[in-house]
């Protein structure tokens, strides 16, 4: 994996390609609102709030419990501590 620095001097561009050194552990959950009418009111916004930030929770525990870590370096450290979490909700 790599990312781009794009250097701009007047009209003229140079682009350079930097590798990742590491990357962010990411995971992707769906969730069915549906599935949980019956214990929840999502009509009640907290409430929906309250729901939605405890599966946000449960998949960075589920990350963490999946990717233990050993030594790491400081720029390794940061990038684990911050995972990418992307809840998809289906609230139809």
């Amino acid at each position: 994996k790599h990312v781009g620095l794009i250097e701009v001097r007047g009209d003229q561009w140079k682009f350079t390609a930097l590798p990742l050194e590491t990357v962010r552990p990411f995971i992707l959950k769906d969730v069915v609102l549906q599935d949980y009418e019956q214990e929840y009111d999502f009509n009640d916004e907290p409430t929906l709030m309250a729901f939605l930030e405890e599966k946000v929770e449960a998949a960075i525990l589920e990350l963490r419990e999946r990717h233990t870590t050993t030594a790491l370096t400081k720029a390794a450290e940061n990038r684990a501590k911050f995972p990418l979490v992307r809840l998809r909700v289906d609230y139809s």
